[in-house]
């Protein structure tokens, strides 16, 4: 078989062209993770913006990275192309590309002689196209996917010029030139990682390939080229490197030390692993999603076809089988190279696996011995890479091999080239057919990709853009979720793509958790008080936080999420607080509070709002940084009076604990002063207070306000509150009075050997009464509770006793069926004296879930018999207070002084330009800041 050159153009052509076919006529691709700017030109521009207006201020030097990946969209935007078609051209340059550097690659390192074109032909065609690729859209996988075979390919033949004492230095800046490609990718520590860990095993190769490395000229020529290479990316990419790497460092300091510890995630990597089984991964196929939905229906359009599919099952099979059948094959000429091939197959087989079994243990070894591999929180998603690799050049080498051994076949392989790389193409048709962004038809209840943005969307941007003045946007309603009755549904609203005003939405986001402190808490009052009528609060709060319109959006689905914040109630709440109808913006709505104030100012642990003569200082709790936000107002030549107007106390809700029936959160207080009580609706409950030094004041006694305010001196409080005691109880049966739940189920994942476990009723309780006992000498045995109508706005306690009488202590986990989430799932350790001990936890349901299984477990252990016994199981609603509940010192006048007070001075530059310099008694002189 011939190959003409100009058919891999045309082919390139081809895989470019083939995201138009995706498009739905006057709609664009957008929602959930995937969020494109609805104005590529303008947000480039913004890209370079260091500082960015958004929320409070926020920086964003990580944008910067981001420069290769939305430029061709900014050109093409320029060029007047429509979104839908600029978003078509954007997904087909970053899918034909990988296609031109693995073809690049495979030339560098397997010939580019017409014998060697099927094993380039199927190389490239299998990393291209695979099962892996039908999650395709993330852009620092995108960027790896471009990167890795270009790096390696100027890499190799780097080290070969080095070798025949020719010229490298085009070679290494070419590599510091392609370098920023990866700039997405590099900000990501476990793709980088995953990145560089791919280059360094290749680099390997060549030098313990014919004992290189014994060559002292080469490892100096290496040295060389490296320190070339390495320095022009470094300068390339400084742009980005220098703010960001700043920024990283300033913020994050504790959490990259910490591991996934340290930033709270070790929870995630049991739940992605559910079904990363041996099988799943060898067939690409151990994606959670994949085996996950919602309501009865697959989160992954395809996913249902690639498990029940004949030819999808047969073909997912045979593309290990014939990666593998390359090692055993190959000829001598690419023996090692076979090899690193198999290595590079076999680590991302092993670690894509994650906490699976039968891998799973060496995996959490690495997490918690090998510095640094705790970041790898999804596994699957990472090392995936290195399979796909490891199968692609495998997969080559097969083809290598056998144009070698039976060179007469070569007309008839060149056919099976085609043959396989159809295969493949046609197993990634959940890419191919655009199914990885589904349609409005073909979902029911599930988010779709393809949306119609509204015309007025537009338009009533614009108009707000026009709006003179400098000050914020407080979005209304209060909802979870940017979900728009038109469909749209994303993890970022996407009117901060359209308006060039900052905005603040409501700080409780799905998945963000509640708000702790801060300008999130402020922005969570400003909310509250309007909701509560609370028109002198409310005035105040838009003051400080310089909100100057009020937009209400009747589209909103508020619905979605159970939101009783209907348009009618939203704006008659804007009445009550005396707000003002500017334009009636069909559906949307723009409100002017009564007052407003000029900009506002950020510091580390402060917000500083600057007036006419004066400045307030607020103080927060805290809060993570030093930024400053720019803005023009009059009167910034004289400032002084730095004054706390509010200090809030809020207790920490993440620290819970049961005691009896009592529950117990930490109530730290940090400063001294008159503390007051919110006019909340407490429910019958009762609040107690507990002084540092073990006195109790009684706050709520049967939902009546005891004090009103109270006299509070640093030191760590706790708040006792204890329920209704009819207040409900979710889990059926908890005390196991009408006997087990259920006959013990097998919850070991492949688990060798035979089962040996079982449970029984004991006399031995809490109460007097019953207890479960379950035992397990193999595999482990749990039985489980379901509980339902679970509200996304509420916290739920979970509470059981426990007793572990020997081997593995009590074990439990939280399943939210519908959604990603099992958390938390853990083993506890034995009492030292093996009696009952109190468990509690906090679950936050997801947005789409549909209900929870509470799993209480016997693990076994190692020639030992584990028995553990549960009690008083319960799982109960929250008291909606507590999401609300602060002890706060507030007033218009002055009510605390801040001794020492910073020293601020500002110098006015120009008509729009002022210089900032400050000093407080704790810290040293500062620079000026220009503002």
């Amino acid at each position: 078989m011939k190959f003409k050159s100009w058919w891999l153009a045309l082919i390139v052509l081809a895989i470019f062209c083939i995201p138009f076919f995706w498009l739905t006529p006057g709609q664009i691709i957008i929602g959930g993770d995937l969020t494109l700017p609805l104005h590529p030109g303008p947000y480039f521009e913004s890209i370079w913006q260091i500082w960015r207006r958004v929320y409070a201020g926020t920086n964003s030097a990580i944008s910067l990275t981001t420069v290769p990946f939305y430029l061709p969209m900014a050109i093409l935007d320029w060029l007047g192309l429509s979104l839908p078609y600029v978003e078509a051209a954007h997904f087909g340059l970053w899918l034909a590309l990988p296609a031109i550097t693995m073809y690049y690659l495979t030339g560098v390192i397997f010939g580019r002689e017409s014998t060697q074109l099927p094993a380039r032909l199927v190389t490239t065609g299998l990393y291209l196209f695979n099962t892996y690729q039908v999650v395709w859209a993330d852009s620092a996988r995108m960027a790896v996917w471009v990167g890795l075979p270009l790096i390696l390919g100027l890499l190799h033949q780097g080290l070969e010029a080095i070798e025949a004492k020719k010229s490298w230095l085009r070679l290494a800046l070419g590599i510091g030139t392609s370098s920023l490609i990866l700039s997405t990718a590099a900000v990501n520590p476990p793709i980088f990682i995953m990145f560089s860990g791919l280059i360094a095993v290749f680099l390997a190769n060549y030098l313990f390939s014919q004992k290189r490395y014994r060559k002292l000229a080469l490892w100096q020529g290496l040295a060389k080229f490296l320190a070339v290479a390495i320095g022009s990316a470094l300068a390339i990419n400084s742009f980005w490197l220098v703010p960001f790497g700043s920024f990283l460092l300033a913020e994050y300091r504790q959490a990259l030390t910490g591991g996934l510890g340290g930033i709270n995630l070790n929870n995630w990597l049991d739940p992605l692993s559910t079904n990363t089984s041996l099988f799943n991964v060898l067939r690409l196929q151990g994606a959670w999603d994949w085996y996950a939905g919602w309501n009865g229906e697959e989160y992954v359009l395809v996913a249902a076809a690639y498990q029940n599919n004949p030819w999808l099952i047969i073909w997912s099979v045979a593309v290990p089988v014939i990666a593998l059948a390359g090692y055993f094959l190959a000829t001598k000429r690419w023996r090692r190279l076979a090899i690193i091939g198999l290595i590079v197959t076999a680590f991302g087989l092993i670690l894509s696996a994650g906490t699976h079994p039968p891998t799973g243990d060496l995996y959490k070894w690495l997490t918690g011995h090998l510095p640094f591999f705790s970041i790898f929180r999804s596994p699957w998603y990472k090392f995936t890479t290195w399979t796909v690799f490891g199968y692609a050049l495998l997969t080559g080498i097969l083809f290598l091999s056998a144009s070698e051994r039976w060179p007469k076949y070569n007309r008839w392989l060149g056919w099976l080239a085609v043959f396989v790389c159809l295969a493949n193409f046609g197993q990634a048709y959940g890419l191919v057919a655009g199914k990885i962004f589904p349609r409005a038809s073909e979902r029911r209840g599930l988010d779709y990709s393809h949306v119609g943005i509204p015309q007025y969307f537009y338009d009533n941007a614009d108009f707000i853009n026009r709006q003179e003045g400098d000050w914020r946007i407080l979005q209304l309603p209060a909802t979870p979720s940017f979900r728009y009755n038109f469909g749209l549904n994303t993890l970022m609203d996407m009117t901060i793509f359209a308006l060039n005003k900052p905005t603040f939405w409501w700080p409780e986001q799905i998945g963000t958790g509640p708000a702790q402190s801060g300008v999130e808490l402020l922005v969570k009052k400003t909310y509250e008080a309007l909701y509560r009528g609370e028109k002198e609060k409310f005035q105040r709060l838009t003051q400080i936080l310089n909100i100057g319109q009020l937009l209400q959006k009747d589209d909103i689905d508020y619905k979605f999420y159970s939101g009783q914040d209907t348009p009618e109630f939203v704006k008659a709440q804007l009445q009550a607080v005396d707000a003002k109808l500017v334009a009636d913006l069909n559906p949307w709505q723009l409100y002017q509070p009564q007052a407003t104030a000029p900009s506002l100012f950020t510091t580390a642990n402060s917000l500083v709002r600057v007036g006419s003569s004066t400045a307030e200082y607020l103080r927060f709790v805290d809060s993570p940084r030093f930024t400053l936000s720019a803005g023009s107002g009059d009167g910034l030549d004289s400032v002084a009076d730095f004054k706390s107007v509010v200090d809030f106390v809020s207790p920490v809700l993440e620290k819970i604990s049961v005691e009896d029936n009592k529950i117990l959160l930490p109530l730290p207080v940090a400063q001294a002063g008159l503390y007051n009580l919110p006019e909340l609706d407490y429910a019958q409950t009762d609040l107690t207070l507990i002084l540092p030094t073990g006195q109790r004041r009684q706050l709520v006694q049967a939902g009546k306000v005891q004090v009103q305010s109270i006299e509070l001196q640093p030191g760590e409080h706790r708040l006792e509150l204890v329920l209704a005691e009819d207040h409900p109880n979710l889990i059926r049966d908890g005390s196991f009075e009408t006997g087990l739940w259920e006959i013990p189920i097998d919850a070991s994942i492949d688990a060798p050997g035979r089962a040996q476990f079982g449970g029984l009723i004991s006399q031995d309780s809490v109460d007097g009464r019953q207890s479960a006992e379950l035992f397990s000498r193999s595999h482990s045995a749990a039985i489980r509770r379901s509980f339902s109508s679970l509200n996304p706005k509420s916290t739920y306690l979970v509470s059981f006793k426990a007793k572990s009488l020997s081997g593995q202590g009590p074990g439990y986990a939280i399943y939210q069926l519908g959604s990603l989430a099992t958390e938390p799932s853990l083993t506890l350790d034995p009492t030292a004296d093996h009696g009952w001990q109190n468990v509690s936890f906090l679950l936050q349901p997801k947005h789409n879930t549909t209900e929870a299984q509470l799993f209480l477990y016997a693990h076994p252990k190692a020639e030992s018999e584990t028995r553990v016994r549960y009690d008083q199981v319960k799982a109960q609603e929250l008291p909606k207070f507590l999401n609300n509940w602060a002890l706060s010192t507030e007033s218009k006048s002055v009510t605390q002084e801040l001794a020492p007070a910073p020293s601020v001075a500002f110098k006015r530059l120009n008509s729009g330009l002022y210089q900032l310099s400050w000093n407080h008694e704790s810290d040293a002189p500062q620079q000026p800041f220009v503002l």
